[in-house]
């Protein structure tokens, strides 16, 4: 019976010395090399029975070949040097030392002068450490590799199974080296890139590594030590799509309003919203992110400016969510501090101090904002609009989000009656009004932009402010078509949002693309807009609003890995020539494959990270809650 207990250590290779002076023992302790790697040895051989130096030298000769394993600690058997046998059918005959019928030929002796046949690795079984050769120092295991030819069967080792000494370190110099990251191919699908070029492959690949992206092209990938292959045939890969706009606890008061007007459908809702807390945001943040994850979005705003005492922690119960799901997230720390006391549209009972405000939104700040290129969660300040905040609160916000270095957002110019709201009570339109107020900008990106006039789209262009253009929510309050074409063509970026979910039940991204693209051609006629760019909105456009593309947006090397693939040669997509087109123009379909910082977050069109099922029952049961305290305080 053969046992080990211990792993040969890391040995550099023939000619490699342990030190001068080491003792012959400490040689044993070495891996057969690989340099050079002669031949591979087998057979069985009779017993070495050497003595004293001569013993060590052969034994010190035979290590210098690269080709000894060494195995330590069978108890109670003679030291012996056992070669396995080349594999064959049957065993033969077999003395008492386990050995067959010596056989002549074979190939001359190797190094050392142990046989250069090509069979197996030798082990050197060395039971019991005489006193001229004291046991050698505990040695620093290699990583096992699984599969492992070093037995005689190939078989890995430790032969039997028997348990790591838990003393053991890893091999020295391995402590701080890092895990060799994962390699992710994509291969054989359309690509649409989105970058500057509009670069686009018929059948290509995207390589991914860690969580970046290091390769895209046409044809097969580069061969390369993948560890996960994803078959693209079929398919469309683009970038994660970006979520500009969201209001993710309406997702606990669906359905509700259904005929109204903004500020008829704020009225009704604003005293539901003020029961809200902690367990019912974050039942309905999961709900709102696990839907966009579905729909490809792969990174997402979400803009929370109710905040009623007692409620809890409402940013961090969020948060919490995004982690969850797995989706890249820029919550906002929203604020209403005008409320119908002071001539504001809001109940006393949502609106906050603006001190109170301004202290907790650095605080949001302090906590959750990570300015690094990789970051999984930023945060913007997000006072909520001009008819439910201070001119004060909006001017001290952003001081404060500049001096801090985050982005300012808001909603402005949504409905004919805010514009109303802002001639009486200000005297200027709102755009005028927000520029009076230093909020147009590289760092500011706005909601809706729906009723601009000509001379504040070239502003929106000249200052390089960004719209989160909301089509299918602008659709269901009926506040009106935003001039999207106008303000592209004047090099304002315009990203995509799917605004809350109490004014786009939906709730999905993937579908605002095609609206975005018919609402332009409404407005503007068939040529206003193309697939193409109503796709750039829904990615490079939404990154640029976010201050991200540089690292999301487009499928280019370098870049984050937020990937979205499409199944677009089912009955929605087939005979659809162009890919794009299939996509946008097509029937809303949910991702096949989406991929956040290379992690998969939806595979084979299901979410990864989280069971929907229970989501539905964790949102339906919120919402139930919400409904019912409403009830009880009419």
């Amino acid at each position: 019976m053969r046992s080990a207990c211990s792993r040969a250590a890391p040995w550099g290779g023939p000619g490699t010395s342990t030190g001068e002076g080491a003792s012959d023992a400490a040689f044993l302790c070495g891996q057969r090399g690989g340099a050079g790697g002669g031949e591979r040895l087998g057979g069985r051989e009779p017993p070495v029975r050497l003595a004293g130096e001569a013993r060590a030298a052969r034994l010190q000769e035979r290590l210098s070949s690269g080709r000894v394993r060494v195995v330590l600690g069978v108890h109670g058997r003679r030291d012996r040097l056992l070669l396995p046998r080349a594999r064959r059918a049957g065993r033969g005959a077999r003395d008492r030392d386990g050995r067959g019928p010596r056989r002549g030929g074979g190939a001359p002796p190797g190094p050392g002068g142990v046989s250069g046949d090509r069979r197996g690795t030798v082990r050197l079984l060395h039971p019991r450490l005489r006193r001229r050769h004291p046991r050698p120092p505990e040695q620093e295991p290699r990583p096992f590799r699984r599969g492992d030819s070093g037995g005689p069967r190939r078989q890995p080792l430790p032969l039997h199974g028997l348990r790591e000494d838990p003393r053991r370190r890893p091999p020295r110099g391995t402590e701080d080296v890092p895990v060799s990251a994962s390699r992710i191919v994509i291969e054989g699908c359309a690509i649409a890139t989105v970058d500057a070029a509009g670069t686009e492959y018929e059948t290509g690949h995207v390589v991914i590594e860690g969580n970046r992206i290091v390769a895209v092209g046409g044809g097969p990938a580069p061969e390369g030590p993948e560890t996960v292959r994803h078959d693209g045939r079929g398919c469309l890969a683009t970038p994660g799509l970006v979520n500009c706009h969201h209001h993710l606890y309406q997702w606990a008061t669906r359905g509700m309003a259904q005929e109204a007007t903004l500020f008829e459908w704020l009225v009704e809702l604003y005293p539901v919203w003020a029961l809200v807390d902690e367990p019912i945001e974050h039942a309905a943040a999961r709900a709102g992110l696990a839907a966009l994850a579905g729909s490809g979005c792969s990174t997402s705003m979400d803009h929370h400016y109710v905040f009623p005492r007692g409620a809890g922690d409402l940013l961090a119960a969020e948060v919490e969510a995004a982690r969850e799901i797995g989706l890249r997230f820029h919550p906002t720390r929203g604020s209403m501090d005008l409320g119908k006391s002071g001539g504001g549209l809001p109940p006393d009972s949502v609106v906050e101090g603006r001190d109170e405000i301004l202290v907790a939104s650095e605080a949001a700040i302090d906590r959750y904002h990570d300015g690094s290129p990789d970051a999984m969660l930023r945060v913007a300040l997000a006072p909520c609009s001009p008819f439910s905040v201070t001119r004060e609160l909006m001017a001290e916000s952003a001081e404060l989000a500049r001096r801090r270095g985050v982005r300012l957002h808001t909603h402005l110019a949504e409905t004919e009656d805010e514009e109303a709201f802002c001639l009486e009570k200000f005297g200027v339109r709102p755009v005028e009004y927000l520029e009076d107020l230093g909020w147009l900008g590289e760092d500011v990106w706005l909601a809706h932009c729906v009723h601009l006039d000509e001379r504040e789209v070239l502003r929106f262009g000249e200052t390089g402010t960004g719209v989160a253009h909301c089509p299918s929510s602008n659709g269901r309050l009926g506040a009106g078509i935003a001039p999207v074409a106008a303000l592209v063509g004047a090099g304002a970026p315009v990203g995509l949002g799917v605004d809350g979910a109490a004014s786009n039940e939906a709730g999905t991204l993937g579908p605002e693309v095609r609206q975005a693209m018919l609402l332009a051609r409404l407005r503007g006629g068939p040529r206003a807009m193309t697939a193409r760019g109503a796709l750039e909105l829904a990615t490079m456009h939404g990154a640029r609003c976010l201050g991200r593309e540089a690292e999301i947006g487009s499928l280019e090397p370098g870049k984050l890995a937020d990937v979205a693939l499409w199944r677009i040669d089912d009955l929605g997509g087939a005979g659809i020539e162009d890919p794009v087109a299939a996509l946008v123009l097509g029937p809303a379909r949910p991702v096949e494959l989406l991929l956040v910082n290379g992690r998969p977050v939806v595979e084979g069109g299901e979410l990864r990270t989280a069971d929907e099922r229970e989501i539905a029952r964790g949102l339906a049961g919120a919402s139930g809650r919400l409904k019912e305290r409403a009830e009880a305080t009419r």
